[in-house]
């Protein structure tokens, strides 16, 4: 229980300042193998989905390893629309930890504030 509010303690303040409190963006770490994520990890989660969202063309990977945990996982682009005038990219997370593997699906749009807020595509 200790470990699990030290952990969710860091999430939140590694993901409220990079990612402006982007919506949905703590769900998708909860559960599956990034539960099992430090700090080191979460921050090269959070920099990987970043660079992806705001640089890698529809198709690219953009990866992470973290190798004190051996924890890692990619952030890949698979497509770009638009929805209420925003740009959105459909993107796949994968994460890796502890021998477990989990990717999800996810539509990030960005917002005029900078942050790109998460949906589950339907």
């Amino acid at each position: 229980m200790r470990r699990c509010k030290r952990w969710l303690a860091t999430l939140v303040l590694m993901l409220v300042p990079v990612l402006a409190s982007a919506a949905g963006w703590g769900a998708l770490l909860l559960g599956g193998p990034a539960q099992w994520f430090d700090g080191d990890d979460v921050k090269l989660f959070v920099d990987s989905a970043r660079e992806a969202l705001e640089k890698a063309p529809v198709g690219e990977t953009v990866p992470w390893r973290n190798p004190k945990t051996t924890n890692s996982g990619s952030t890949t682009i698979l497509a770009e629309s638009t929805k209420d005038g925003q740009p959105c990219k459909t993107i796949k997370v994968t994460t890796q930890a502890k021998g477990d593997t989990q990717s999800m699906r996810y539509v990030a749009c960005h917002q005029p504030d900078g942050r790109w807020d998460l949906t589950v595509p339907q």
